[in-house]
C-alpha cells in the first residue's frame, strides 16, 4: 500500500500490525513506515502516533518519544488516558497500548 502511495489504506493495515512488529523487535521498519505516511494523515490517526511514540520509546529515543506521544495526546488520546504526573507519561501511555484501550481514529 505505501508503494501504491495508498496511504490510507497503509495506515489502516499498519494500526493492525504495529504492536506484533513492537514485539518482535522490528522497530526500523516501522519507524520507516511512519515516516513515509503524511503528516496530515498522523494527525487524523493518533493511534499511529503513540505507536511510533512507543517504538521511538524502545529503540531508546525518549525525547522524540515523548514529542511524538504528546502530539497524539493532543491529537485526541488525551481523553482516554489518566496521567497522574508527567514522569509517568511513557509508562502510561505503555500501559494503554498494550490493554488496548486507545480508540482508533
Amino acid at each position: 500500500a505505501l508503494r501504491a502511495q495508498d496511504f490510507e489504506d497503509a495506515a489502516g493495515l499498519m494500526e493492525g500490525v504495529a504492536q506484533e512488529l513492537i514485539a518482535e523487535g522490528r522497530l526500523r521498519t516501522l519507524g520507516r513506515w511512519l515516516e513515509a505516511v503524511p503528516g496530515a494523515l498522523l494527525r487524523a490517526r493518533p493511534r499511529l502516533r503513540l505507536y511510533q511514540g512507543w517504538a521511538l520509546n524502545l529503540s531508546g529515543q525518549i525525547d522524540a518519544a515523548q514529542e511524538a506521544l504528546s502530539r497524539a495526546l493532543a491529537l485526541g488520546a488525551s481523553s482516554h488516558l489518566h496521567i497522574d504526573r508527567k514522569t509517568e507519561f511513557v509508562d502510561s501511555v505503555m500501559r494503554h497500548l498494550i490493554a488496548g484501550t486507545i480508540p482508533s481514529a
